[in-house]
């Protein structure tokens, strides 16, 4: 049970990658004509909704896993895990909201400012919780 935990974990992970490319992805974006962008958003779209699934069962099958183990990691290394899954999940949501008002509304250049705001947050966010998540022993005192 707890290699399939496991291999879970890992797939979402991988596909909650999506949003460290993000950033990346939208300088190609920003230069397309509203025709193009709104096919674009519509896949945006998609691969950010995917990205939100993946955090949910990041933080499922991470829990299951803590519940199996025998030793509990830090109550810091807890505390900080749980804030960087707060804040994913709510700028990523701004982001998908942000993206939908791109995919129907004429773009301008402050929404795209927000969406690559948000998206570099994100992955920031993502990065520091890989971080976290690979280096438990950086939060024992």
């Amino acid at each position: 049970m707890f290699g399939v935990l496991i291999f879970l974990h890992v797939i979402s992970a991988v596909v909650l990658g999506v949003y460290v490319l993000l950033p990346c992805f939208l300088n190609y974006v920003s230069k397309l004509k509203q025709e193009s962008l709104t096919s674009v958003a519509g896949l945006l779209i998609g691969l950010t909704r995917m990205g939100q699934y993946a955090l949910i069962l990041l933080l499922l099958t991470g829990g299951a896993m803590m519940s199996m183990m025998s030793s509990m990691p830090s109550i810091a290394w807890l505390i900080i895990t749980l804030v960087l899954f707060v804040i994913i999940g709510a700028v990523t949501g701004m982001l998908i909201h942000n993206i939908k008002r791109l995919k129907g509304a004429k773009a301008t250049s402050a929404l795209f400012s927000k969406v690559k705001v948000y998206s570099w947050i994100a992955s920031i966010a993502i990065i520091l919780i890989v971080l976290v998540m690979t280096n438990p022993r950086l939060f024992e005192f």
